[in-house]
């Protein structure tokens, strides 16, 4: 999109900022949306992003998510348009959680401080959990992946894989939580974006998400059990479930956008990993 076509989605979505004589500027297009676009941009001395939608989310309960969504767990948008999924909101200032954990990684961390790290995720997840408010969809990974292409997307081979979770198990969840989603701001708060998929589901498919999200071979269990506090057999084969369900999202969701003709070298990147971690859940520790 041209700055003139972002111009024009953002005075749609707040009139009066074309009344006002002032033009959002330096737009900056921002990397890692898979399914929607984003921008960052300038208008009156502040800065904002634009989300212009591509997909098929439910978006009057995202705008309804949104309205009570806590403050200290997310930001809320300036403005919102369900009938396109459009929405403008403030800009956060910090650190990409992939960007914090790239350079833990860079700096050779230790075992035991990458341990301690491995705590703070815990703590986060815990504490997220703790604060969503209840709410009355349920997440279906596979279903809503089909909502997003319809009859362009292409079916995996792969078996499809049922959380065994009862439904007595099932809280609110983020349901795409991942490394690119969190920042970690200046005074070191861990802020939650992108809740267009937030619904009743088993903690563990969000542990699982952020684990994998960090793209970590190992640890994945032991995240999980110490997140339930309980190693046994349900467990064990909860966190199995979960993974198979995640990477079977994974992949299900980059064979639509590839059918649909978006072949970013993420996508393409999201394929070859989804397809390789399903063959092979027994490698995931």
């Amino acid at each position: 999109m041209d700055a003139e076509q972002l111009r024009e989605a953002t005075y749609a979505l707040l009139p009066d900022w074309r009344e006002s004589g002032s033009q959002p500027t330096n737009w900056t297009f921002l990397e890692g949306g898979y399914s929607n676009l984003n921008y960052a941009f300038e208008m009156m001395d502040n800065r904002y992003v634009l989300r212009v939608s591509r997909n098929g989310t439910d978006r009057e309960h995202e705008q309804r998510w949104y309205r009570r969504l806590p403050a200290d767990v997310g930001v809320r948008p300036v403005a919102y348009d369900s009938n396109t999924g459009n929405m403008i909101l403030p800009w956060v200032e910090g650190e990409l959680l992939i960007d914090y954990w790239t350079r833990l990684c860079a700096d050779k961390a230790t075992d035991v401080v990458l341990r301690n790290h491995q705590a703070q995720l815990l703590a986060y997840l815990k504490s997220l959990h703790q604060r969503l408010p209840p709410v009355q969809r349920t997440y279906d990974a596979l279903t809503d992946t089909l909502q997003i292409a319809a009859s362009e997307r292409i079916d995996s081979a792969t078996e499809t894989c049922a959380l065994p979770a009862s439904v007595a198990q099932w809280i609110t969840c983020h349901n795409d939580l991942n490394p690119w989603n969190i920042i970690i701001d200046p005074t070191g708060r861990w802020i939650t974006l992108d809740w267009e998929w937030v619904g009743l589901n088993d903690p563990l498919f969000d542990v699982v998400g952020l684990h994998q999200g960090l793209l970590l071979n190992e640890g994945c269990y032991e995240l999980c059990y110490a997140y339930l506090d309980a190693d046994d057999e349900q467990v064990r084969s909860r966190v199995r479930a979960a993974l198979g369900m995640f990477w079977q999202r994974e992949l299900d969701f980059a064979d639509a956008q590839i059918a649909r003709g978006n072949g970013r070298t993420e996508i393409l990147q999201q394929q070859r990993t989804a397809g390789a971690r399903l063959a092979d859940l027994d490698a995931i520790t």
